[in-house]
């Protein structure tokens, strides 16, 4: 009956711990920097407290809300349209080899490409971006894009309520593309 109870008890740890992520997306110290054109000038617009995980696996899953946009957070907008930037943006995803975190040691870096997608309810859009890695200390990462992701306007625009807050803010037409450069921080959990 002993050897019986522990074999639950195993297989319960083990099921919670298969769970949880293996690594964790800290939003006090991640965001992304977008480039964003309209009427002939350019904006820098910063999407703040990012946030997701890496599953043991290597899956990688940062939601993205309008609310993380500063020029949302900073607006004065109309009650009535407050809960619609609480909604979802985007969702990105992409697989990362563990061993690419797990290999290197205290202050090596490393340059790696990665196949980025970008879904929501209407679209998936998939790029080839450049990262780089760094190991900060014994359970902390920092990764960024070594270059600009280009998210296409007109995908993003064409998501629901995008307009109307986009508008509200007084973006009327946007460039072809929007750069995005991404500075995250990663704990190991």
């Amino acid at each position: 009956m002993r050897i019986k109870s522990m074999g639950w008890g195993l297989c319960l740890m083990l099921a919670a711990t298969g769970a949880q992520a293996a690594w964790q997306i800290e939003p006090g110290t991640s965001h992304a920097q977008a480039e964003v054109t309209h009427d002939s000038r350019t904006d820098m617009v910063t999407l703040d407290r990012l946030g997701g995980t890496i599953t043991d696996e290597g899956q990688l899953t940062v939601p993205l809300q309008y609310n993380q946009l500063d020029i949302v957070r900073n607006a004065n907008i109309p009650t009535w349209l407050k809960d619609k930037t609480n909604q979802r943006m985007a969702t990105l995803e992409t697989t990362i080899d563990p061993d690419w975190l797990n290999d290197l040691n205290i202050g090596e870096t490393a340059h790696h490409r990665i196949a980025l997608e970008t879904k929501d309810q209407r679209y998936t859009t998939r790029d080839h971006v450049p990262i780089t890695i760094t190991r900060n200390d014994r359970t902390h990462y920092r990764v960024t894009t070594s270059e600009p992701v280009e998210i296409k306007a007109q995908s993003l625009m064409e998501e629901p309520n995008a307009q109307l807050i986009m508008s509200l803010l007084g973006y009327r037409s946007l460039g072809d593309v929007i750069p995005l450069s991404l500075d995250a921080t990663l704990s190991q959990q």
